[in-house]
């Protein structure tokens, strides 16, 4: 059963996360709004890896952002990582839930040599195992061996993988 309160943002909070915006901005995007929700900041009308690297500083920690992250993995491993053969009995210990852990992640990466889209979903994973946190954007990186737009299409699956975590959990509430 979900306990934990959805996270919200003040100014104050977007000001303090190291946001690119000016704090006049900021308050542009709130709109005289005490504070916004994931999903609120999720519409914002701002570019897409705006609208991502606020809303995973927002869940970070929260168990909306663990629901999002293994969303998002497992998209991009089943992907990018499952297909190739240097990858896949990694991808199937990760898929499982069977091992997870930064270590056999990284063997993965470098075993699949560093160009591989399959070494990039395994950075991905190695990546999402650290306290930065840092899967939407070493997710978004899988998808951009080619043109910007790759990479916004992948941003863009990322806010899907948050607006269905979020689905999730409070339907578990």
């Amino acid at each position: 059963m979900a306990t934990a309160p959805l996270p919200r943002w003040t100014v104050a909070d977007a000001v303090e996360s190291d946001s690119c915006y000016a704090k006049l901005h900021i308050l542009e995007l709130w709109a005289g709004r005490e504070s916004l929700s994931v999903l609120e900041v999720l519409d914002l009308d701002i570019p897409v890896e705006d609208r991502m690297w606020a809303a995973s500083r927002m869940i970070h920690g929260h168990p909306v952002g663990e629901i999002a992250r293994i969303l998002t993995l497992t998209r991009v491993i089943m992907a990018y990582a499952l297909p190739y053969e240097s990858t896949r009995e990694w991808a199937k210990l990760w898929l499982s839930g069977e091992d997870r852990t930064f270590e056999l992640a990284e063997v993965a990466e470098k075993s699949a040599g560093g160009g591989a889209l399959a070494a990039k979903a395994a950075g991905a994973a190695r990546a999402a195992c650290t306290p930065r946190w840092a899967w939407a954007s070493w997710a978004a990186s899988v998808a951009s061996r080619g043109p910007l737009e790759a990479l916004e299409a992948e941003r863009s699956k990322q806010i899907a993988d948050v607006r269905t975590a979020i689905q999730s959990y409070e339907g578990a509430s």
